[in-house]
């Protein structure tokens, strides 16, 4: 990868988080199968934030330093086999893209543990925390020792046009 192209593509990623609308994930015991849906929006006073069936960018980021996130590991038997182990992926990132690009935290003091882009955001979005697609790879948040930590999603919708 080109330093002049990782340049580019930093500047457009800076310019997509500016751009975005982010919501707080509030600490609880466990986050619920309703996460995400449109009662969940309602019930926690993010109605004008509702993330429409649309395609974007998303990321997910919560209150652990790189090295807390680096070490997660979950003894959840719901973990199947196409549930992503955080940690190790995590580990693997850094050795590919590098400490700084990975290890930066968000304006809140938050470690962005994960981004990706979908025809659908709001279905993905429910997958990472779910595991409910048994189709696809994602992380499994709820097998994760993490409801107990300040979360934040980041989103912005309408990136691919639909036509």
């Amino acid at each position: 990868m080109s330093e002049e192209y990782l340049k580019n593509f930093i500047k457009l990623s800076e310019a997509i988080y500016d751009s975005a609308e982010e919501i707080l994930i509030k600490p609880s015991k466990t986050w619920n199968d309703n996460i995400l849906k449109k009662e969940w929006f309602d019930k926690n006073c993010y109605s004008n934030k509702y993330i429409t069936m649309s395609p974007g960018w998303y990321w997910i980021a919560c209150d652990l330093n790189f090295e807390e996130v680096k070490k997660l590991n979950s003894s959840n038997d719901a973990l199947r086999r196409n549930a992503c182990k955080i940690g190790e992926l995590s580990r693997k990132n850094i050795k590919t893209f590098g400490a700084e690009y990975l290890c930066k935290l968000d304006d809140d003091g938050k470690q962005i543990i994960y981004n990706g882009h979908q025809n659908n955001v709001v279905i993905r979005l429910r997958q990472h925390f779910n595991l409910n697609n048994d189709s696809t790879g994602a992380l499994g948040l709820n097998c994760y020792p993490l409801s107990k930590k300040t979360g934040k999603l980041g989103f912005l919708e309408n990136l691919i046009s639909k036509d």
